[in-house]
């Protein structure tokens, strides 16, 4: 989960709401670490119980209903012997997790809005309902509001889903980037970093965040295995230029460097801001500045 102190706070919040049977709504750009988040609640709130998770994106539609609710024998061309179990009731009391939410097709929003109302679930070409107990945690990079404006999702189900709303920050938005990134390089098995290949790491701005980082760490660890050291020659073509960040206001980077002192002195304000050179007021007025 890293130690960024704002993650980590939404973390606590997201672990009562699922002990208190409230769906979770987790946003964020691609790569920042939803599903990680995700199986960080499930491994907190019920590790004995299943953890399931379905990728409205990745199945084709025709397929999504039959995997989320099940079927019976002979509901469909190619239903197999005996039917199957859907994954709302595979997930027993434990939690599904519906990655890109966003993506999910509207006829079938209706379906799983009914289930979610009446708690229960039934299978394609049954009449019998079956109970429906798992903890909902949903997930997207999609402004769910604005599809809701265009007519891309239901407002009903939006609102079903927005039990508790945590809106994860991308890897250069957050007050543990440096702490993050020198982690992965310093697995069982990583050579030292050298210092300049530890410069373009951290200066890198990572458009694909969280799931950018580990893919580089990989490579990384190929291609630099058995070697005394890790250098630039190792590093992916987009570190190995000269990096540059993309441009900031003086405001963000201001707002960042009290943040960041913030998450040193554990939320400690009078430390701080001495730390900083300034008094608690200014730094109280440069944090709202923005």
């Amino acid at each position: 989960m890293g130690s960024d102190r704002r993650v980590n706070a939404r973390f606590e919040d997201a672990c009562k709401a699922v002990t208190g049977h409230l769906p979770v709504l987790i946003t964020g750009p691609t790569g920042c670490g939803k599903e990680v988040f995700a199986k960080a609640l499930h491994a907190h709130c019920c590790p004995q119980a299943p953890f399931v998770a379905i990728n409205c994106a990745a199945l084709p539609e025709s397929l999504i209903e039959a995997e989320l609710f099940g079927y019976t024998e002979g509901s469909f061309t190619g239903a197999r012997k005996g039917g199957a179990m859907g994954l709302l009731e595979s997930a027993g009391d434990g939690i599904l997790l519906l990655d890109e939410i966003g993506d999910m097709p509207l006829a079938l929003q209706s379906r799983l809005l009914r289930a979610l109302q009446e708690r229960q679930v039934t299978r394609i070409g049954s009449t019998t309902a079956a109970p429906f107990k798992a903890h909902i945690v949903a997930a997207t990079h999609k402004d769910l509001g604005a599809l809701v404006a265009n007519g891309g999702f239901r407002e009903d189900l939006f609102y079903r889903l927005d039990g508790l709303r945590v809106s994860l920050p991308g890897l250069e938005q957050r007050l543990d980037k440096q702490q993050l990134i020198e982690a992965f390089f310093q697995r069982p098995g990583f050579a030292p970093l050298q210092a300049e290949a530890r410069r373009r790491l951290l200066a890198y701005h990572w458009p694909g965040n969280l799931r950018q980082l580990e893919n580089v760490a990989r490579l990384v660890g190929v291609l630099a295995a058995g070697e005394p050291s890790i250098g630039v020659q190792h590093l992916p073509e987009d570190l190995q230029g000269q990096p540059v960040a993309p441009p900031r206001s003086l405001s963000d980077a201001t707002h960042d460097v009290i943040e960041r002192a913030l998450l040193a002195h554990d939320g400690n304000v009078s430390a701080a801001a001495k730390a900083l050179g300034i008094s608690r007021t200014t730094l109280y007025k440069r944090l709202g500045s923005r």
